[in-house]
Protein backbone atom coordinates (compact mmCIF):
# COMPACT_ATOMS: atom_id res chain seq x y z
CA UNK A 1 0.00 0.00 0.00
CA UNK A 2 1.16 3.61 -1.08
CA UNK A 3 0.13 7.26 0.36
CA UNK A 4 -0.62 8.85 -2.75
CA UNK A 5 -0.82 12.61 -2.87
CA UNK A 6 -2.58 13.44 -6.42
CA UNK A 7 -2.59 10.16 -7.69
CA UNK A 8 0.66 9.83 -9.19
CA UNK A 9 4.26 9.13 -8.25
CA UNK A 10 5.33 12.38 -5.90
CA UNK A 11 6.18 15.57 -7.55
CA UNK A 12 8.40 16.63 -5.17
CA UNK A 13 12.30 15.56 -5.71
CA UNK A 14 13.31 17.04 -2.65
CA UNK A 15 11.08 14.66 -0.67
CA UNK A 16 13.15 11.42 -2.09
CA UNK A 17 16.53 12.53 -2.25
CA UNK A 18 16.96 15.10 0.00
CA UNK A 19 14.87 14.64 3.01
CA UNK A 20 12.51 12.66 2.70
CA UNK A 21 9.65 15.10 3.03
CA UNK A 22 7.60 17.02 0.42
CA UNK A 23 8.40 20.99 0.07
CA UNK A 24 5.64 23.12 0.51
CA UNK A 25 4.77 26.05 2.96
CA UNK A 26 2.29 26.15 6.03
CA UNK A 27 1.34 29.53 8.35
CA UNK A 28 0.07 30.15 11.57
CA UNK A 29 -1.28 33.14 12.86
CA UNK A 30 -0.40 33.46 17.18
CA UNK A 31 -0.28 36.21 20.12
CA UNK A 32 3.08 36.46 20.60
CA UNK A 33 2.99 37.22 24.11
CA UNK A 34 1.10 33.87 24.53
CA UNK A 35 4.08 32.01 26.31
CA UNK A 36 1.53 28.83 26.90
CA UNK A 37 1.60 28.02 23.33
CA UNK A 38 3.14 24.52 23.03
CA UNK A 39 4.11 22.07 19.83
CA UNK A 40 0.77 20.27 20.65
CA UNK A 41 -1.44 23.05 19.63
CA UNK A 42 0.07 23.41 16.37
CA UNK A 43 -2.34 20.98 14.31
CA UNK A 44 -5.14 23.19 15.49
CA UNK A 45 -7.03 24.24 12.28
CA UNK A 46 -8.47 27.47 13.47
CA UNK A 47 -6.11 29.07 15.05
CA UNK A 48 -2.86 26.74 14.24
CA UNK A 49 -0.66 25.15 11.12
CA UNK A 50 -2.47 25.47 8.48
CA UNK A 51 -0.62 23.39 5.18
CA UNK A 52 -1.02 24.59 1.73
CA UNK A 53 -1.38 21.31 -0.57
CA UNK A 54 -0.91 23.83 -3.82
CA UNK A 55 3.00 23.35 -3.76
CA UNK A 56 2.44 19.52 -4.04
CA UNK A 57 1.57 19.60 -7.61
CA UNK A 58 2.92 22.36 -9.94
CA UNK A 59 2.88 22.66 -13.71
CA UNK A 60 4.67 22.10 -15.71
CA UNK A 61 6.93 20.80 -12.75
CA UNK A 62 7.34 17.46 -11.15
CA UNK A 63 9.78 18.16 -8.80
CA UNK A 64 10.10 21.16 -6.58
CA UNK A 65 13.04 20.98 -4.92
CA UNK A 66 13.03 24.24 -3.49
CA UNK A 67 10.47 26.86 -2.14
CA UNK A 68 11.58 30.38 -0.50
CA UNK A 69 9.71 33.01 0.50
CA UNK A 70 9.62 37.17 0.82
CA UNK A 71 7.22 39.82 1.29
CA UNK A 72 4.84 38.48 3.83
CA UNK A 73 2.39 41.22 5.13
CA UNK A 74 3.15 43.73 1.81
CA UNK A 75 -0.30 45.34 0.47
CA UNK A 76 -3.08 43.42 1.80
CA UNK A 77 -1.63 40.68 3.01
CA UNK A 78 -0.36 39.35 -0.16
CA UNK A 79 2.18 36.95 0.42
CA UNK A 80 5.13 35.82 -2.40
CA UNK A 81 7.66 32.52 -2.71
CA UNK A 82 9.67 31.52 -5.51
CA UNK A 83 10.26 27.74 -5.67
CA UNK A 84 12.86 26.10 -8.52
CA UNK A 85 12.65 22.65 -9.53
CA UNK A 86 12.54 20.02 -12.76
CA UNK A 87 10.11 20.49 -15.36
CA UNK A 88 8.04 17.81 -16.72
CA UNK A 89 9.43 18.43 -20.69
CA UNK A 90 13.21 18.71 -19.14
CA UNK A 91 15.42 21.58 -17.91
CA UNK A 92 14.47 23.56 -14.51
CA UNK A 93 12.13 26.39 -14.04
CA UNK A 94 11.81 28.85 -11.53
CA UNK A 95 8.12 29.52 -10.28
CA UNK A 96 6.74 32.65 -8.60
CA UNK A 97 3.68 32.28 -6.24
CA UNK A 98 1.39 34.89 -4.84
CA UNK A 99 -0.96 34.34 -1.88
CA UNK A 100 -4.15 36.22 -1.64
CA UNK A 101 -8.01 35.97 -0.14
CA UNK A 102 -6.75 32.26 1.09
CA UNK A 103 -5.22 30.69 -2.27
CA UNK A 104 -2.05 30.18 -3.73
CA UNK A 105 -1.19 30.97 -7.44
CA UNK A 106 1.59 30.32 -9.84
CA UNK A 107 1.92 33.75 -11.23
CA UNK A 108 5.15 33.31 -13.39
CA UNK A 109 7.20 30.51 -14.73
CA UNK A 110 11.10 30.82 -16.35
CA UNK A 111 13.09 28.93 -17.36
CA UNK A 112 16.51 28.70 -14.60
CA UNK A 113 19.85 28.92 -16.80
CA UNK A 114 21.38 26.10 -17.03
CA UNK A 115 24.84 27.27 -15.82
CA UNK A 116 23.73 28.55 -13.00
CA UNK A 117 25.57 25.99 -10.54
CA UNK A 118 25.27 22.28 -10.80
CA UNK A 119 21.99 21.10 -10.19
CA UNK A 120 18.64 22.83 -8.86
CA UNK A 121 19.76 25.70 -5.96
CA UNK A 122 17.58 27.79 -4.24
CA UNK A 123 16.83 30.89 -6.14
CA UNK A 124 16.56 34.34 -4.14
CA UNK A 125 13.66 36.94 -3.86
CA UNK A 126 13.00 40.37 -2.60
CA UNK A 127 9.40 41.92 -2.68
CA UNK A 128 9.44 45.86 -2.64
CA UNK A 129 5.61 46.43 -3.00
CA UNK A 130 3.09 43.96 -5.00
CA UNK A 131 4.01 45.67 -8.06
CA UNK A 132 7.80 45.65 -7.73
CA UNK A 133 10.02 42.85 -7.19
CA UNK A 134 13.34 41.20 -8.01
CA UNK A 135 14.65 37.40 -8.21
CA UNK A 136 16.80 35.55 -10.11
CA UNK A 137 17.12 32.44 -11.92
CA UNK A 138 20.92 32.01 -12.30
CA UNK A 139 22.85 34.69 -13.14
CA UNK A 140 20.76 37.38 -13.77
CA UNK A 141 18.30 39.81 -12.13
CA UNK A 142 14.56 39.71 -13.28
CA UNK A 143 12.71 42.87 -11.94
CA UNK A 144 8.95 41.79 -11.95
CA UNK A 145 6.98 45.70 -12.41
CA UNK A 146 3.37 45.06 -12.51
CA UNK A 147 3.11 41.97 -13.47
CA UNK A 148 5.99 42.17 -16.24
CA UNK A 149 9.05 40.43 -15.88
CA UNK A 150 12.40 42.08 -16.93
CA UNK A 151 15.55 40.23 -16.97
CA UNK A 152 18.80 41.86 -16.88
CA UNK A 153 22.15 40.12 -17.62
CA UNK A 154 25.62 40.66 -18.66
CA UNK A 155 24.45 40.55 -22.52
CA UNK A 156 21.60 43.62 -22.36
CA UNK A 157 22.86 45.33 -19.38
CA UNK A 158 26.07 46.42 -17.73
CA UNK A 159 25.72 43.90 -15.02
CA UNK A 160 29.32 42.51 -14.34
CA UNK A 161 30.69 39.30 -16.46
CA UNK A 162 30.08 36.13 -14.42
CA UNK A 163 33.25 34.96 -13.00
CA UNK A 164 32.47 31.25 -14.05
CA UNK A 165 29.86 29.60 -15.82
CA UNK A 166 28.63 28.26 -12.30
CA UNK A 167 28.38 31.13 -10.43
CA UNK A 168 24.91 32.56 -10.07
CA UNK A 169 23.22 35.14 -7.60
CA UNK A 170 22.71 33.82 -4.42
CA UNK A 171 20.97 36.53 -2.76
CA UNK A 172 19.83 39.99 -3.09
CA UNK A 173 18.03 42.58 -1.26
CA UNK A 174 15.64 45.90 -2.79
CA UNK A 175 17.10 48.61 -0.38
CA UNK A 176 13.45 50.58 -2.80
CA UNK A 177 12.62 51.00 -6.70
CA UNK A 178 16.21 52.46 -7.75
CA UNK A 179 18.36 50.36 -5.55
CA UNK A 180 19.08 46.70 -5.33
CA UNK A 181 22.39 44.44 -3.54
CA UNK A 182 22.87 41.07 -5.15
CA UNK A 183 25.34 38.28 -3.51
CA UNK A 184 26.51 35.68 -6.32
CA UNK A 185 27.77 32.13 -5.34
CA UNK A 186 31.57 33.44 -5.85
CA UNK A 187 31.46 35.60 -2.90
CA UNK A 188 31.02 39.12 -5.43
CA UNK A 189 28.85 42.06 -4.27
CA UNK A 190 26.82 43.77 -7.18
CA UNK A 191 25.28 47.16 -6.43
CA UNK A 192 22.08 48.28 -9.04
CA UNK A 193 21.80 52.02 -8.24
CA UNK A 194 18.97 52.66 -11.27
CA UNK A 195 20.51 51.01 -14.52
CA UNK A 196 23.91 51.50 -13.24
CA UNK A 197 25.67 48.35 -11.53
CA UNK A 198 29.28 48.31 -9.38
CA UNK A 199 31.13 45.69 -8.79
CA UNK A 200 32.62 44.72 -5.34
CA UNK A 201 35.25 42.04 -4.83
CA UNK A 202 38.99 41.21 -3.67
CA UNK A 203 40.12 44.58 -5.09
CA UNK A 204 38.14 47.21 -3.65
CA UNK A 205 36.47 45.59 -0.72
CA UNK A 206 37.41 42.69 2.00
CA UNK A 207 35.70 40.22 0.24
CA UNK A 208 38.13 37.23 -0.28
CA UNK A 209 39.64 36.49 -3.83
CA UNK A 210 38.45 33.47 -5.30
CA UNK A 211 35.58 33.33 -2.43
CA UNK A 212 32.47 31.08 -2.83
CA UNK A 213 29.26 30.38 -0.37
CA UNK A 214 29.83 28.10 2.67
CA UNK A 215 26.39 26.85 1.35
CA UNK A 216 23.85 26.66 -1.71
CA UNK A 217 20.39 26.59 0.83
CA UNK A 218 19.16 30.12 1.73
CA UNK A 219 20.75 31.50 4.53
CA UNK A 220 19.62 34.98 5.11
CA UNK A 221 23.42 36.25 3.99
CA UNK A 222 22.04 40.02 3.91
CA UNK A 223 20.32 42.63 5.61
CA UNK A 224 20.04 46.03 5.53
CA UNK A 225 19.46 49.22 8.39
CA UNK A 226 19.63 52.70 7.22
CA UNK A 227 22.39 53.46 4.68
CA UNK A 228 24.06 50.42 5.65
CA UNK A 229 24.65 46.88 4.42
CA UNK A 230 25.44 43.96 6.38
CA UNK A 231 26.83 40.64 4.91
CA UNK A 232 28.20 37.21 5.99
CA UNK A 233 29.56 34.47 3.43
CA UNK A 234 28.78 31.40 5.67
CA UNK A 235 32.55 30.06 6.05
CA UNK A 236 33.69 28.91 9.66
CA UNK A 237 36.28 31.98 9.85
CA UNK A 238 33.82 34.27 7.14
CA UNK A 239 33.22 37.09 10.20
CA UNK A 240 30.61 39.70 9.35
CA UNK A 241 30.83 42.66 7.08
CA UNK A 242 29.61 45.85 6.56
CA UNK A 243 29.40 48.75 4.35
CA UNK A 244 28.63 51.99 5.15
CA UNK A 245 28.89 55.35 3.77
CA UNK A 246 31.14 54.21 1.54
CA UNK A 247 33.43 52.52 3.94
CA UNK A 248 34.15 48.65 4.30
CA UNK A 249 34.12 46.89 7.96
CA UNK A 250 34.88 43.33 8.80
CA UNK A 251 33.86 42.13 11.97
CA UNK A 252 35.59 39.05 13.90
CA UNK A 253 35.72 37.57 17.25
CA UNK A 254 38.92 39.36 17.43
CA UNK A 255 37.65 42.62 16.70
CA UNK A 256 34.66 43.20 17.81
CA UNK A 257 32.01 41.48 20.74
CA UNK A 258 30.93 38.60 17.97
CA UNK A 259 31.70 35.16 19.93
CA UNK A 260 32.78 33.94 16.58
CA UNK A 261 33.16 33.80 12.93
CA UNK A 262 31.26 31.33 11.70
CA UNK A 263 28.35 33.72 10.90
CA UNK A 264 25.27 31.85 9.27
CA UNK A 265 22.36 34.39 9.32
CA UNK A 266 21.82 37.88 9.36
CA UNK A 267 18.17 39.36 9.85
CA UNK A 268 16.88 42.70 9.95
CA UNK A 269 13.70 44.03 10.95
CA UNK A 270 13.56 48.44 10.74
CA UNK A 271 17.35 49.57 12.28
CA UNK A 272 17.54 46.19 14.19
CA UNK A 273 20.26 43.48 12.95
CA UNK A 274 20.69 39.76 14.48
CA UNK A 275 23.11 38.03 13.69
CA UNK A 276 23.38 33.99 14.12
CA UNK A 277 27.10 33.24 14.86
CA UNK A 278 27.69 28.92 15.27
CA UNK A 279 30.16 27.44 17.77
CA UNK A 280 33.49 26.71 15.86
CA UNK A 281 37.01 25.75 16.92
CA UNK A 282 37.69 27.71 20.15
CA UNK A 283 35.12 30.12 19.74
CA UNK A 284 31.66 29.74 21.22
CA UNK A 285 28.07 30.48 19.61
CA UNK A 286 25.47 32.83 20.25
CA UNK A 287 22.97 35.60 18.57
CA UNK A 288 23.81 39.29 18.48
CA UNK A 289 21.40 41.55 18.63
CA UNK A 290 22.98 45.24 17.05
CA UNK A 291 20.58 48.41 17.16
CA UNK A 292 21.33 51.55 18.22
CA UNK A 293 22.50 51.08 21.94
CA UNK A 294 25.50 48.85 20.68
CA UNK A 295 25.98 44.62 20.66
CA UNK A 296 23.90 42.26 22.84
CA UNK A 297 25.28 39.01 23.14
CA UNK A 298 23.11 36.10 24.26
CA UNK A 299 25.02 32.88 24.29
CA UNK A 300 25.32 29.90 26.95
CA UNK A 301 21.96 29.57 29.24
CA UNK A 302 20.04 32.32 27.68
CA UNK A 303 19.83 30.56 24.14
CA UNK A 304 17.31 26.99 23.95
CA UNK A 305 20.39 25.22 22.68
CA UNK A 306 23.88 25.73 21.55
CA UNK A 307 23.58 26.17 18.16
CA UNK A 308 20.93 28.31 16.34
CA UNK A 309 20.37 30.49 13.30
CA UNK A 310 17.71 33.23 13.48
CA UNK A 311 15.21 33.33 10.40
CA UNK A 312 13.14 35.98 11.21
CA UNK A 313 12.03 39.22 12.85
CA UNK A 314 8.40 39.67 13.62
CA UNK A 315 6.79 43.23 13.75
CA UNK A 316 7.14 43.46 17.32
CA UNK A 317 10.37 42.58 17.60
CA UNK A 318 9.60 38.85 18.33
CA UNK A 319 12.52 36.81 17.07
CA UNK A 320 12.12 33.55 15.20
CA UNK A 321 14.92 30.88 15.52
CA UNK A 322 15.91 27.36 14.85
CA UNK A 323 18.18 25.29 17.20
CA UNK A 324 19.60 22.09 17.35
CA UNK A 325 21.77 20.54 20.60
CA UNK A 326 24.39 19.52 18.52
CA UNK A 327 27.20 21.61 19.36
CA UNK A 328 28.54 23.16 15.91
CA UNK A 329 26.06 22.24 13.42
CA UNK A 330 25.08 23.81 10.47
CA UNK A 331 22.31 21.71 10.73
CA UNK A 332 19.69 23.93 12.56
CA UNK A 333 17.53 24.15 9.32
CA UNK A 334 16.18 20.86 11.25
CA UNK A 335 16.24 22.16 14.57
CA UNK A 336 12.99 23.26 16.59
CA UNK A 337 11.67 26.20 15.62
CA UNK A 338 11.91 29.04 18.62
CA UNK A 339 10.42 32.45 19.49
CA UNK A 340 11.84 34.79 21.97
CA UNK A 341 9.47 38.38 22.72
CA UNK A 342 12.21 40.28 24.74
CA UNK A 343 11.97 37.93 28.24
CA UNK A 344 12.05 34.03 27.35
CA UNK A 345 11.79 31.81 24.34
CA UNK A 346 9.53 29.27 24.21
CA UNK A 347 8.93 26.68 21.60
CA UNK A 348 6.55 26.60 18.17
CA UNK A 349 7.48 23.19 16.38
CA UNK A 350 9.22 19.88 16.84
CA UNK A 351 10.95 18.44 13.92
CA UNK A 352 10.99 14.87 15.58
CA UNK A 353 7.31 14.71 14.68
CA UNK A 354 6.29 18.25 12.55
CA UNK A 355 9.32 19.06 9.59
CA UNK A 356 12.20 17.61 9.12
CA UNK A 357 14.07 21.14 7.60
CA UNK A 358 12.81 24.88 7.20
CA UNK A 359 14.29 26.60 4.56
CA UNK A 360 12.81 29.58 5.02
CA UNK A 361 10.45 31.25 7.85
CA UNK A 362 8.93 34.52 7.05
CA UNK A 363 6.46 36.63 9.66
CA UNK A 364 3.59 39.09 8.14
CA UNK A 365 2.38 42.59 9.92
CA UNK A 366 -0.11 40.34 11.55
CA UNK A 367 1.96 37.87 13.01
CA UNK A 368 1.16 35.31 10.18
CA UNK A 369 4.06 32.93 10.39
CA UNK A 370 4.95 31.28 6.83
CA UNK A 371 7.13 28.65 7.00
CA UNK A 372 8.74 26.77 3.74
CA UNK A 373 10.52 23.45 3.74
CA UNK A 374 10.61 19.94 3.87
CA UNK A 375 7.50 18.46 6.14
CA UNK A 376 6.45 15.15 7.10
CA UNK A 377 3.67 14.24 4.76
CA UNK A 378 4.76 11.57 2.67
CA UNK A 379 4.25 8.46 4.89
CA UNK A 380 1.76 9.73 7.46
CA UNK A 381 1.53 9.27 10.92
CA UNK A 382 1.47 11.70 13.74
CA UNK A 383 4.03 13.79 12.90
CA UNK A 384 2.31 14.89 8.65
CA UNK A 385 2.05 18.34 8.25
CA UNK A 386 -1.51 20.01 9.85
CA UNK A 387 -2.91 16.42 9.30
CA UNK A 388 -3.87 16.12 5.22
CA UNK A 389 -2.94 12.67 5.18
CA UNK A 390 -5.19 9.09 4.72
CA UNK A 391 -2.89 5.56 5.00
CA UNK A 392 -4.90 2.42 4.27
CA UNK A 393 -3.25 0.06 7.48
CA UNK A 394 -5.68 -2.96 7.15
CA UNK A 395 -7.27 -4.46 3.96
CA UNK A 396 -6.38 -7.87 1.48
CA UNK A 397 -3.06 -8.51 0.42
CA UNK A 398 -2.42 -7.73 -3.10
CA UNK A 399 -2.16 -11.26 -4.69
CA UNK A 400 -4.60 -12.69 -2.53
CA UNK A 401 -8.09 -14.69 -3.48
CA UNK A 402 -11.06 -14.74 -2.09
CA UNK A 403 -14.77 -15.93 -2.55
CA UNK A 404 -17.36 -13.95 -3.42
CA UNK A 405 -19.35 -12.32 -0.66
CA UNK A 406 -16.71 -12.60 1.88
CA UNK A 407 -17.04 -9.90 4.43
CA UNK A 408 -13.18 -8.02 4.15
CA UNK A 409 -12.43 -5.28 6.30
CA UNK A 410 -10.81 -2.16 5.34
CA UNK A 411 -9.35 0.28 7.98
CA UNK A 412 -7.30 3.39 7.87
CA UNK A 413 -5.34 6.29 9.42
CA UNK A 414 -6.36 9.98 8.44
CA UNK A 415 -4.70 13.46 9.92
CA UNK A 416 -6.57 15.76 11.99
CA UNK A 417 -7.90 17.57 9.15
CA UNK A 418 -9.36 14.93 7.08
CA UNK A 419 -13.34 15.19 7.83
CA UNK A 420 -14.85 11.94 6.22
CA UNK A 421 -13.76 9.84 3.78
CA UNK A 422 -15.38 8.12 0.66
CA UNK A 423 -14.33 3.95 0.49
CA UNK A 424 -14.73 2.82 -3.29
CA UNK A 425 -13.64 -0.06 -5.65
CA UNK A 426 -12.14 -0.84 -8.97
CA UNK A 427 -12.10 -4.05 -11.46
CA UNK A 428 -9.81 -2.35 -13.85
CA UNK A 429 -6.66 -1.54 -12.24
CA UNK A 430 -7.96 2.20 -11.24
CA UNK A 431 -9.66 3.14 -14.41
CA UNK A 432 -13.01 3.67 -12.93
CA UNK A 433 -14.09 3.66 -9.48
CA UNK A 434 -17.67 2.49 -7.53
CA UNK A 435 -18.59 4.12 -4.42
CA UNK A 436 -18.77 2.35 -1.75
CA UNK A 437 -19.60 4.05 1.07
CA UNK A 438 -18.91 8.26 0.63
CA UNK A 439 -18.88 10.63 3.90
CA UNK A 440 -17.61 8.03 6.20
CA UNK A 441 -16.60 9.45 9.47
CA UNK A 442 -14.92 5.88 10.94
CA UNK A 443 -12.07 4.70 9.82
CA UNK A 444 -13.16 1.89 8.86
CA UNK A 445 -15.38 -0.31 6.96
CA UNK A 446 -16.31 -4.21 7.18
CA UNK A 447 -18.05 -4.95 3.24
CA UNK A 448 -18.88 -7.89 1.54
CA UNK A 449 -16.76 -8.42 -1.59
CA UNK A 450 -19.51 -8.28 -4.88
CA UNK A 451 -20.53 -11.23 -6.90
CA UNK A 452 -18.36 -12.31 -10.14
CA UNK A 453 -14.96 -13.12 -10.89
CA UNK A 454 -11.57 -10.50 -11.42
CA UNK A 455 -8.14 -10.63 -10.65
CA UNK A 456 -7.94 -6.65 -10.65
CA UNK A 457 -10.26 -5.92 -7.40
CA UNK A 458 -8.89 -2.65 -5.23
CA UNK A 459 -9.84 -0.74 -2.73
CA UNK A 460 -9.39 3.37 -2.28
CA UNK A 461 -9.95 5.38 0.27
CA UNK A 462 -9.85 9.39 -0.29
CA UNK A 463 -10.56 12.56 1.57
CA UNK A 464 -13.80 14.17 1.02
CA UNK A 465 -12.36 17.63 1.32
CA UNK A 466 -8.95 16.91 0.17
CA UNK A 467 -9.08 15.02 -2.95
CA UNK A 468 -6.15 15.36 -3.93
CA UNK A 469 -5.36 12.83 -0.67
CA UNK A 470 -5.93 9.10 -0.92
CA UNK A 471 -5.04 5.69 -0.42
CA UNK A 472 -4.56 2.88 -2.18
CA UNK A 473 -4.74 -1.11 -1.89
CA UNK A 474 -3.11 -3.76 -4.65
CA UNK A 475 -4.90 -5.67 -6.69
CA UNK A 476 -6.46 -9.20 -5.33
CA UNK A 477 -8.59 -11.56 -6.68
CA UNK A 478 -12.08 -12.84 -5.89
Amino acid sequence: MRALFYGTLYLLAVSLLLWGGADNLKAQSIDSSDSELQTENLLNVEDGWFFYPHFLLVEPLNQLEYLSMSGTGISGNRTYALGSGESMTGGYKTLLFEYQDGEWDTISVLDMESEGGAGVHTMPLAVINQNNMIYSTGYNQVRRIAGENNIFDPGNSDMPEAQDEDEYIADLIGINISTQWMLTSSARLIRREFNEFDLYDHENSPLPENGSLGTEFPTRNMAWTGDGLWLHLHQPEGGLFLYEDDEWQHFTADNSDLPGDYVVSVVHRDDVVWVSVLPHGDHSGGLVKIDETGWTLMSGDDLPAASGRVQAVGPDGEVYAQFTQDTGSDNTRAGGLWVYGGESWYSLADPGEFYQSLGSVDVSVNTVIWLAGTFNVIEGGVGSLAGTFITIDQAPEPGSTFASGTNVTISWDKGELITTSTVSYSTDEGESWNVIESEKESTVLFYDLPEGNTETFRFRVEADNYPEVFDETGDFTI
